[in-house]
C-alpha cells in the first residue's frame, strides 16, 4: 500500500490552524485541538492497524511561520512480519518548520515484530528561529509474548538541517540475526536503552547566530552519562543512558 498524509500549520490571528492535503488510507487525521497557548495537538492514526510488508508511507508535516503544534499519534506503530516475496516495508517523513514556528514530534513507540522488516527515514529541516522538540522510540519487539530483537532488519534514517548546518545525521541498520544486539556497547550519538525500548531524543532549537553561545550553554545539562562532549552548535541532543543493560547496534555512516 502507498500512502501519502500532508498536514499543514498556519498562524492566524494568535492561533494556529491545521490544513489537510493528501490523506490517503491508513493515515488519518481527525481534527486538530485547539490549546491555551494558541497552539493545535494533532493525533495521527493509522486505521490498518499496523504497517505490512510491502506498505509505502508518507508523511509531510509543514509549520508557518510563528505556528506552533505538537503532533503525536494514538498508539504505537506496529511493524507486521515480514512475507516473503514482498518488498521491505517503509515509512518516509518529512518535516519543516519555518522561522518562529515550533513543532513537538512525539510519535509513540515503533514495534517491529518477529521476522519483519522495515525501513524509516526521517527528514526535519529547521529555518532560523524554528524549534523543535521531539523524540524516536524503538522498541526491542512484542515482549509481552517473549519477543526481543527478533525482527530480521531495521534502518533508521534521521536528518535535521538548519541554516547553521546539520544538526543531526544519523543511520542506523539493525539485523539481530547478523550481530547480536544484547550485549553493552555504545549505540551512537543521542542513543539509550531502557528496559523495554530504545529511545532517540531529540532537543533542537535554532536561533540567531549571535545566540549560539547561549544555547549551547542551556543544552549543556542534557548531555550526562559520560558521552563525549561534541563541538558546541545551536541543537542539542540528549543521552540519558539506563541503569540497565545497553544495545548494541551496526552504525553506517550516513550517504
Amino acid at each position: 500500500m502507498n500512502a501519502r498524509l500532508e498536514l499543514r500549520f498556519d498562524a492566524c490571528g494568535g492561533r494556529t490552524w491545521m490544513r489537510r492535503g493528501a490523506q490517503q488510507p491508513p493515515w488519518r487525521v481527525i481534527r486538530a485541538f485547539p490549546q491555551e497557548n494558541g497552539a493545535v495537538l494533532v493525533h495521527l492514526h493509522n486505521v490498518s492497524g499496523g504497517v505490512l510488508a510491502g506498505d509505502d508511507l508518507h508523511l509531510n508535516i509543514e509549520i508557518g511561520p510563528h505556528a506552533r503544534a505538537q503532533v503525536t499519534s494514538t498508539g504505537a506503530t506496529r511493524v507486521y512480519r515480514h512475507r516473503e516475496g514482498s518488498l521491505d516495508s517503509q515509512q518516509t517523513t518529512s518535516i519543516s518548520v519555518a522561522e518562529g514556528g515550533l513543532l513537538e514530534y512525539l510519535p509513540d513507540a515503533l514495534i517491529p515484530f518477529a521476522g519483519s522488516r522495515h525501513r524509516q527515514s526521517t527528514r526535519i529541516t529547521l529555518a532560523e528561529g524554528a524549534t523543535l522538540f521531539g523524540w524516536e522510540m524503538i522498541a526491542p519487539g512484542r515482549q509481552a509474548m517473549g519477543e526481543r530483537f527478533q525482527f530480521q532488519s531495521l534502518r533508521l534514517t534521521t536528518r535535521i538541517e538548519s541554516p547553521l548546518g546539520p544538526v543531526l545525521l544519523e543511520d542506523f541498520l539493525l539485523e539481530p540475526g547478523v550481530e547480536s544486539l544484547v550485549s553493552p556497547a555504545p549505540f551512537g550519538t543521542a542513543i539509550v536503552h531502557g528496559d523495554s525500548k530504545v529511545t532517540l531524543e531529540i532537543y533542537a532549537q535554532v536561533l540567531k547566530r549571535r545566540d549560539r553561545e547561549q544555547i549551547g550553554r542551556a543544552f549543556d545539562h542534557l548531555l550526562v552519562g559520560g558521552g563525549r562532549r561534541e563541538p558546541r552548535t545551536a541543537a542539542r541532543a540528549a543521552r540519558r543512558p539506563s541503569n540497565r543493560s545497553q544495545t548494541a547496534a551496526r552504525r553506517r555512516n550516513p550517504s
